[in-house]
Order: C-alpha cells, then sequence, then structure tokens
C-alpha cells in the first residue's frame, strides 16, 4: 500500500499512508518520492575527498565549470592547448565518484583566456566568460545542453580591454548572472559586471569597481566568483596583490545592475594562486579551492566559508592533492550534494578531477514535501467491520477475553425476531482472526428478564456471568460459563444475593475468584460487594460487604494482589463521582475510605474503569456539571487509599454509556456514545495516554455511525479492541447486537511499513508542547517546530494554545 488519499474524520483533515521508518507521535511527517512517509530529519555527513579522476589527456589551462541543474549535467570550459587555445567545452556525467564525458565543442576559433562558467536556472543556460585574443576583450556566449553536447549562441562583450583571473555566477535572486575579473585596462583592479540572458544572446550593464588596488599577479588567476543562494549574496574570492597575496573574499549584494560590498576576510594568510569559489547549496556554504604557496609544492587546497549577512567566515583548510594544481575549477552537483573540483596537473599537464564533500546535516525536508503530523496510529483508525451477533432487540452488552482469540459476548434480547419481549439472557462465543470476528451459536443463560448483565474471565476457559435475574425477585444471581470450541455451556444459577438488586457487574481478580458488586435497593439503595469463588461449572460466595450508601452506575476493575477499585455515582453524595479501593482475603472483602474524583453530578451508567498499571486506573464518566462532556481522570492507589490528578476531557459534547480498557502500558481506550441521557448518537472511541497523574487524548474515532447503546470494550493480544454494542439500525428501533475488531498502535512510535493517520491542513495537533498561542510556527530540518524558519522555509501551522497547533495547509 502506498499513499492512500483523504478520509472524513472528525476534523476532516486526515490522511492514510504507509511509515517509512519509525514514525514518532506528533512530529512533522513529509511524503516520499514512492507515496510512503517518514520523518522529517536530518543525517549527520562527514567531509570528504575522493579519488582523482582524469577527465582529458590533452594539455589544458585556464578552465571553468558549472552544474547545468537542468540536464544533471557538469560542464567544463577550458583552453585547448593541443588545438591552437581554442576555448572549448565538454559536457561530463556524474555516477557516484565517477565521471564520463561527450565530445568536446569548440566555442571560440582563436586564443582564449581567463575562461569562467555560470547556469543561468532562469533560463536554463550556460554562460561562458572569456577573455578573447587579438583584440584582447571580456567576452561571453550562452550555451545550451542536450544529451552529452553543448551549442553556443552569439558572443556578446562585457568589457573592452583585456581582462584577467576571470569568474562567473548567476544571481537567482535577481536573475542575473554576475562576471569577476581584475580589468588590465584600470590598472588591475578588482571589478564586476551583471549580464541578463535572453534566449542564447546575453546582454551586460556597466562594470564595477569592487577593490581599487591590483588583484593579479604573475602566477595565475586571482579572481572567482559564487551566488550563495541561502542569503542571497554573491562571494567574491581572490589573491589580494596589496596583502601579500593573501587569500581573501568579500561578500556582495545586488541591486538591480548594480553591486555593493561588505568588509573583505582573509581565509588564507599566505599568497595564494587560482582560487575559484562555488555554493553548496545542501550545506549552505560555499567551498574555495586554490594552490597555496604557503603549503609544499603550492599544494590544492580548499576551505569552507559561511555567509552571515554581509560578512563571512571560514574552518580549517584541507589539502585535495598534493600536487602542484593550477587552473583550479569548482562547481557543485545539486543531484548528488557533491562539490566537484576541476584543475591541471602542474606536473602532467592534463585535466584531473576530485569530488569533495562538505560536512553537513542532510534533511530530507524540502519546500514542497511537508504533509502533516503524525498521530501514532495505525489507519485506517477502524480496520474490522462489524458483524451481527444477535438480530432482536439488544441490551446490556459485556464483553470478556478469555484467550486464544476468543472472546464471550453477555447481552439481554429484550425482543426477540419475533417483536415478541423476552428479556432472555444470552451469551456468545466469537472468534478473532485478524481484525475479523465470527460467531458461534447463542446460548441462553436466563430464560426471563436478565437485566445489568456483565460478564466477567476467570481460568480454564470459564466466564462467570453475574446479572439481576426478575424471574426470581430480582435478585443478584450468578452463573459459571464454559467455552468449548466456538459453543458455552453453563452450570447451575447461584443466588449472590437473595433480595432486590441493581446495577449489578463483576470482575476477575485470578485464582478462579471474581468480585460481584451491586446495588442492595431492599437495604436503602446501598452499594455492597461479594467475592465469588469458582469450582468446576459451580460457584460460591462468601459474605456481601457494604462499601456506599446509596449510588448507581457501579463499574470495576482488579489491579492485581487481590485488589478492585470500583468507581460510581455517589446518589447519596449530590451524584459526585466516587470510587473505593477493595481488598479480598479469602472468601472476603473489605474497604478503604469513598474518594471523590468529580465533584459534580456525573451520568446514570456511564461510568467506565481500566487498570493501566503501575498502581493507576483511568475513570471515564459523563460530567453532568460540564455540558455532559466525556471527562477522564487518573486515579492513583496507594494501600487501601485512592487520589487523583486533574481530569481531561476526551468529548466536548453530550456522551454517555462509556466503557473503557487498557491496551498496554500506559494507554487506554474508552468506547462511548456521543449523545446525552434522551438519546444516543455514534459509537466513538477516544484512546488515552497517562502521564504521570495526567492523561492526554488523541482525536476520537467514530466507528459505529448511527445510534449506539450499552457499549463494551475489551482488549485482545496484539493492541487489539473489540468493542460490542446495540445499535438501532431499522424501522422497528430494534438494536442489533453487533461487535468488531480494531487495531490500534502504540502512540508513542509508529512502527516501519504502519498505516498512518497523518494530520494534515486544517487538522489541529493537540500534542505538542511549549508553544505561544497566536504564534507561527515552521518546521525545522532536525524535525522539530520552531519561530523561525530553517532552509527550506516550511510553515508548519499556527498555535491557539501551549499544546494546540493548527496545521498549515
Amino acid at each position: 500500500m502506498k499513499y492512500i488519499g483523504n478520509i472524513q474524520s472528525q476534523a476532516n483533515a486526515e490522511v492514510f499512508a504507509v511509515a517509512s521508518g519509525a514514525l514518532p507521535d506528533g512530529k512533522p511527517v513529509i511524503i516520499n518520492s514512492d507515496g510512503t512517509v517518514s520523518v522529517a530529519a536530518e543525517t549527520s555527513v562527514s567531509q570528504a575527498v575522493g579519488s582523482v579522476v582524469g577527465f582529458t589527456s590533452s594539455a589544458l589551462g585556464y578552465t571553468g565549470s558549472t552544474f547545468d541543474s537542468s540536464n544533471n549535467k557538469v560542464v567544463i570550459a577550458y583552453q585547448d592547448a593541443s588545438n591552437s587555445n581554442y576555448g572549448t567545452s565538454i559536457v561530463g556525467t556524474v555516477s557516484g565518484t565517477s565521471i564520463s564525458f561527450g565530445t568536446a565543442v569548440v566555442f571560440a576559433s582563436q586564443n582564449s583566456t581567463e575562461i569562467s562558467t555560470a547556469f543561468d536556472s532562469n533560463s536554463n543556460k550556460v554562460v561562458v566568460a572569456y577573455n578573447k585574443g587579438n583584440p584582447n576583450r571580456g567576452k561571453a556566449r550562452v550555451g545550451t545542453v542536450s544529451g552529452t553536447g553543448i551549442s553556443f549562441g552569439t558572443e556578446a562583450e562585457f568589457e573592452a580591454a583585456q581582462i584577467g583571473s576571470s569568474s562567473t555566477t548567476f544571481d537567482s535572486s535577481n536573475n542575473k548572472v554576475v562576471v569577476g575579473y581584475f580589468d588590465k585596462g584600470n590598472s588591475n583592479h578588482g571589478t564586476a559586471v551583471v549580464g541578463t540572458v535572453s534566449g542564447t544572446d546575453i546582454s551586460f550593464g556597466t562594470p564595477v569597481v569592487f577593490e581599487a588596488a591590483s588583484v593579479v599577479d604573475t602566477g595565475g588567476y586571482s579572481v572567482s566568483v559564487t551566488f550563495d543562494s541561502n542569503s542571497n549574496k554573491v562571494v567574491i574570492a581572490y589573491r589580494d596583490g596589496g596583502n601579500s597575496g593573501h587569500g581573501t573574499a568579500i561578500v556582495g549584494t545586488v541591486s538591480s545592475t548594480a553591486i555593493s560590498f561588505g568588509t573583505a576576510v582573509v581565509f588564507e594568510a599566505a599568497g595564494i594562486y587560482n582560487p575559484n569559489i562555488t555554493f553548496d547549496s545542501n550545506a549552505n556554504k560555499v567551498v574555495i579551492a586554490y594552490r597555496d604557496t604557503g603549503n609544499g609544492d603550492s599544494l590544492g587546497t580548499a576551505i569552507v566559508g559561511t555567509v552571515s549577512n554581509t560578512s563571512i567566515s571560514f574552518g580549517t583548510a584541507v589539502t585535495i592533492n598534493n600536487v602542484n594544481t593550477p587552473d583550479v575549477t569548482t562547481t557543485f552537483d545539486s543531484t548528488l550534494n557533491k562539490v566537484v573540483i576541476a584543475y591541471r596537473n602542474g606536473s602532467a599537464g592534463d585535466g584531473d578531477s576530485v569530488v569533495f564533500q562538505n560536512a553537513s546535516l542532510d534533511t530530507n525536508l524540502t519546500s514542497e514535501n511537508f504533509l502533516g503530523f503524525s498521530t501514532g496510529f495505525a489507519s485506517p483508525a477502524v480496520a474490522g467491520s462489524a458483524t451481527t451477533f444477535e438480530t432482536g432487540k439488544t441490551q446490556y452488552t459485556d464483553i470478556a477475553y478469555i484467550g486464544s482469540n476468543k472472546v464471550v459476548i453477555a447481552y439481554q434480547q429484550h425482543y426477540n425476531t419475533s417483536g415478541s419481549q423476552t428479556k432472555d439472557g444470552y451469551c456468545i462465543v466469537g472468534t478473532i482472526s485478524g481484525t475479523s470476528i465470527s460467531f458461534g451459536s447463542a446460548t441462553a443463560f436466563s430464560t426471563a428478564s436478565a437485566e445489568y448483565v456483565h460478564v466477567a474471565n476467570v481460568e480454564n476457559d470459564k466466564v462467570v456471568v453475574f446479572f439481576r435475574d426478575g424471574q426470581n425477585s430480582n435478585y443478584a444471581t450468578s452463573r459459571v460459563g464454559t467455552v468449548s470450541g466456538t459453543g458455552i455451556s453453563f452450570g447451575t444459577a447461584v443466588v449472590a444475593h437473595s433480595g432486590n438488586s441493581a446495577y449489578t457487574n463483576v470482575e476477575g481478580i485470578g485464582n478462579d475468584k471474581v468480585v460481584g458488586v451491586y446495588r442492595d435497593d431492599g437495604d436503602s439503595d446501598k452499594g455492597k460487594a461479594i467475592v465469588g469463588t469458582v469450582s468446576g461449572t459451580d460457584i460460591s460466595f462468601g459474605s456481601d460487604v457494604e462499601f456506599n450508601t446509596s449510588g448507581d452506575g457501579y463499574d470495576l476493575v482488579s489491579i492485581g494482589s487481590g485488589k478492585v477499585v470500583i468507581a460510581y455515582k455517589d446518589v447519596g453524595n449530590s451524584g459526585h463521582g466516587t470510587a473505593i479501593v477493595g481488598t479480598v482475603s479469602g472468601t472476603s472483602i473489605s474497604f478503604g475510605s469513598e474518594a471523590v474524583y468529580e465533584a459534580a453530578t456525573t451520568g446514570f451508567l456511564d461510568t467506565g474503569i481500566a487498570y493501566v498499571g503501575s498502581d493507576k486506573v483511568v475513570i471515564s464518566y459523563q460530567d453532568e456539571g460540564n455540558s455532559d462532556n466525556g471527562t477522564a481522570i487518573v486515579g492513583t492507589v496507594s494501600g487501601t487509599s485512592i487520589s487523583f490528578g486533574t481530569a481531561a476531557v476526551f468529548e466536548a459534547n453530550a456522551t454517555q454509556v462509556t466503557n473503557s480498557t487498557s491496551i498496554g502500558g500506559d494507554k487506554v481506550v474508552i468506547v462511548y456514545s456521543q449523545g446525552n441521557d434522551t438519546g444516543a448518537g455514534n459509537g466513538k472511541y477516544a484512546v488515552g495516554t497517562v502521564s504521570g497523574t495526567g492523561i492526554s487524548f488523541d482525536t476520537a474515532v467514530t466507528f459505529n455511525g448511527a445510534a449506539s447503546w450499552d457499549m463494551a470494550v475489551v482488549s485482545p493480544e496484539d493492541n487489539k479492541v473489540a468493542i460490542s454494542w446495540g445499535q438501532h439500525s431499522n424501522t422497528s428501533g430494534d438494536r442489533l447486537g453487533q461487535a468488531l475488531v480494531t487495531t490500534i498502535e502504540d502512540r508513542g512510535s509508529l512502527a516501519d511499513g504502519k498505516v498512518a493517520t497523518i494530520q494534515v491542513g486544517g487538522a489541529i495537533s493537540t500534542i505538542q508542547g511549549g508553544l505561544t498561542a497566536g504564534q507561527q510556527y515552521f518546521v525545522q530540518t532536525d524535525g522539530t517546530i520552531g519561530t523561525t524558519a530553517a532552509t527550506p522555509s516550511v510553515i508548519a501551522g499556527t498555535a491557539v494554545s501551549a499544546t494546540d497547533l493548527i496545521v498549515k495547509g
């Protein structure tokens, strides 16, 4: 699977794509050329010099080179001493650290010296500047590369006098060519001129002096120029004849057809010859290659410079060749991010070249490939399809996982398919395969008025069903079910409490024991708990213990070591959300003190609780004190006490019928209906991540686009969740019993090859940090975001809070 495309989500701003490499949660994501996605990142590259490769066996001089980025070709121009010193050019193709060439082409049939080249990326043309003899004048021609060949337009003059040491560059911010040289008609002063390419021709402005001293020496070329597209500046490197021939550089700013300069900076405090400069747009550095007379026999040397405003600073020089290297020329291959240095071998006279790699932090981020922010989810968010397990009207569904990819769903069949009210209690076995679920035949555990139905797993393919038995005076009743294949059979019904009971619920705690809870309507609506012990197909109970004076909506979870946490609505305390810790010993249970987690009324039958490890639970509930919003809070158990962190909203709309499960580590999945007590809405789930005593949530996912009631959720292996519910799906209003299985990836980092959900333009990335509301943020090349633009400049979005960022479209 490759890049898949848009989906309809709550924010209508998500896409699915396959991850290439791990995708840390909340990081900027780029789309690759093969349609996969990766996190924006940098790769460290060390400085290196390649091996020497010859490009001609003829004697040559006055070399110049450039890279034609429209054709991905290197063009070298030179004086061909084997052909009457004619100006000649040749096209090269780089592959790895090697280069191959086409056929040489003459651009000036006369003695040609001071040759330099540049590529005009506006017109996709090569410009060659040179001194043409008889009479000596500064000339230029425009070349067009085709395949491995090149052709030229009409010759143009830019200096009506002899020039020396020319160097040419292209200013892409102004779409101008700049030629630097010393003017032999003006005391060898350093001079520059701006040219404009039109078709296969070029025209020039008025030359400008940038150094009112001689920049020439009989040792060789003395001036070279390049354009730094990162700072939009021209940089000229030259031999300063007024300062002992030291290597010097200066930064120039082009305005129309004029140019102004900053302060000159020495990069080599020794005599140099043949400086030649190019710009490495990958590292945003200039590279100067030159003959260093202070280092042996004028050895070939290179140095890296960084432009800042109108100044430049330099690193440490490195040797590129241990021979005398006149006629040096450099160019940057922007396809391979390498600098090619060509020169004349001083001993043999032929042309050689080396590849120079700048130290850099390469990035996969471009100005065009930013897609959005990762969420850490596998996608589609709902991978499985709903399967109907009951065609009659279904209520009070609950689900338990018993291992071996099997679940047991318990429920009340309120009406059968003939429309007759039955209220029979059933269990059915579901078998999970990937994200599919299939069912065997349902088996009744009660043939009349089974209400508040819940089911818990115990060992050895057994479950305990706990319910209010309307056929037997509403007593709290239990039966043991034994799973075999796709079927289930039951032992004898056992009364847990021989009194009118409501809100029955049950949880397995290991060692063939369960804890049942209920409201004792025959004893002033007190909340009570009882321990059951399974033996074979039977269950027996100890004595019940009061833990609450009046409540409803009980849910409970085992946290190990014989402890459970019960969460509920405390009717005797203004309906406040309350929890308590119970400890089982043998067949009895004792309790600590009640602790309020929500000092406002919580919903009716709308409390869920899940254990996430480290003595922490997550309680989800309907907060009637906050517009019935779906809310969750982290509780931490210490001994027989429980304390709470700060509540977090997972659904900023009315919610009801919440239920939850842990999916391993610090993650919890909460299922709920988006609606209020007057009617259920779409079935949704939200994934929460616990950090300390707090919890944060991803964007909620709709798993059922119809009214959903009595939802339950459990987590099998492999980050899957199985959800059951009753769905309004036909004209008679019956609630079909439905279930599905979906896979949820670890939010922390989505693995390579997984399908990711990416939040794109218009979405709100809610898991950032340290943001300033109203501030625009940019994607940085290292995969972070910041308030200043990187190179390239990529807008991430605008912050609306310290943690929320509206993703830029």
